[in-house]
């Protein structure tokens, strides 16, 4: 809708870029600050509270009569999904602790299936009604997934101690954090880099509009069936082998589109495609790696806070290459490395450690005990450690 939004409300360059630069930059921050207050709210009164004021911000932005009004509505719905994003795994901890991985898969698979369906509403809804509808149409997902939520306020769970006091300063000391944190970035890197810059990059290739749609159709539609799959993935390679095995598909994706860009288009697609199961990966890395709900919103906001500044080097470090070179060769070779370089940095994150032990905090959760636990469903890789005293 960027473009049509901008002729009718006569947006400057300035103002389109700062919009196209919010997601990261409030991902980083406010997720980064918010994230671990919320759980003292209510783990389910947040995620409502959540989808409330992301709902209010859309309606407010299909109604903005200015730039000014259209920037400050789209700040207010990506803070609110910047929360989200701290909030889910946390309430996969609380909820599913002995199924991280396949809940983690089913979480990604559905950021992706929403991000599609709110695609097709978007582009029918602005062909009949124009672009305000289009974005007002987001609003009635929005509201369904309310519905959903509101019985769950009725039996809500406050994270408390341990974990809910962590500081910034606590985990950044942490020296087994930071893999985690490279590893987010770099995943998200590419995940930006891939939304914003793939049509262009087979565009200027010599494909068509139609074939560049097409290839890009392909890349995330196997990203779904692959982060459905990161369980069984896990628990066949391990940790190890299973963040190995998506950095190289998409390294040697990227390098096929850097050697043959119009031959064998569908099978780079495909394979960058498959390599977005490391999403999913490091999302469930956030609760395999804590002990309590608490500690998990904690280590995820921290991670995502700092990670989304590293995404920046997606969709700016490719734009800006691009623009200076002329060509999409480098740019094409920094996507190479970044998908290279997120499986050293998740191999390094999936050694077996808990943010508690490191702490030397008492576990709020005791990871050493097997009951309750299926152990088929987690990975070799992923033993807990024994449980701080």
């Amino acid at each position: 809708m960027l473009p049509e939004a901008q002729r009718n409300l006569s947006l400057s360059a300035p103002v389109t870029s700062l919009l196209t630069a919010l997601p990261v930059l409030c991902f980083a921050v406010v997720g980064l600050w918010l994230g671990p207050r919320l759980g003292r709210f209510g783990l389910h009164r947040a995620a409502v509270v959540v989808l409330a004021v992301m709902t209010v911000g859309v309606l407010a932005r299909s109604l903005a009569p200015s730039g000014a009004m259209l920037l400050v509505s789209t700040l207010v719905v990506l803070a609110a999904i910047a929360a989200g994003n701290v909030l889910v795994p946390a309430v996969a901890k609380a909820h599913f602790p002995d199924r991280i991985a396949l809940v983690s898969s089913i979480f990604g698979a559905a950021i992706i299936g929403g991000s599609t369906l709110g695609a097709l509403q978007g582009g029918w809804t602005e062909s009949v009604w124009g672009w305000r509808a289009a974005l007002a149409g987001v609003a009635v997902l929005l509201g369904v997934t309310i519905v959903v939520w509101l019985p769950l306020v009725a039996h809500d769970r406050k994270v408390a101690p341990p974990g809910s006091d962590l500081t910034v300063r606590q985990i950044a000391r942490v020296g087994a954090v930071w893999p985690l944190v490279t590893c987010f970035g770099l995943v998200s890197a590419q995940a930006y880099a891939q939304l914003g810059w793939y049509p262009a990059i087979l565009r200027d290739a010599g494909l068509t509009s139609a074939e560049a749609a097409g290839a890009f159709a392909v890349l995330t539609g196997v990203g779904i069936p692959t982060m459905l799959s990161l369980a069984a993935l896990t628990r066949l390679l391990g940790d190890r082998g299973a963040i190995a095995l998506f950095a190289t598909t998409t390294g040697v994706g990227w390098l096929g589109l850097l050697w043959s860009p119009t031959t064998a288009t569908w099978l780079w697609s495909a394979l960058i495609g498959f390599g977005a199961g490391s999403f999913a990966w490091t999302m469930s890395m956030l609760a395999r790696r804590t002990e309590s709900p608490a500690s998990t919103a904690a280590l995820s906001s921290f991670v995502q806070g700092i990670g989304f500044v590293f995404a920046a080097v997606g969709p700016f470090g490719v734009g800006l290459l691009h623009d200076a070179t002329g060509t999409w060769t480098a740019p094409l070779w920094l996507l190479v490395a970044t998908g290279f370089g997120l499986g050293v940095a998740g191999i390094l994150a999936a050694s077996p450690w808990s943010l508690e032990q490191h702490l030397g905090q008492p576990a709020g959760e005791c990871q050493g005990s097997s009951e309750g636990r299926n152990p088929s469903v987690e990975s070799d890789d992923s033993v807990r450690p024994p449980c701080v005293t």
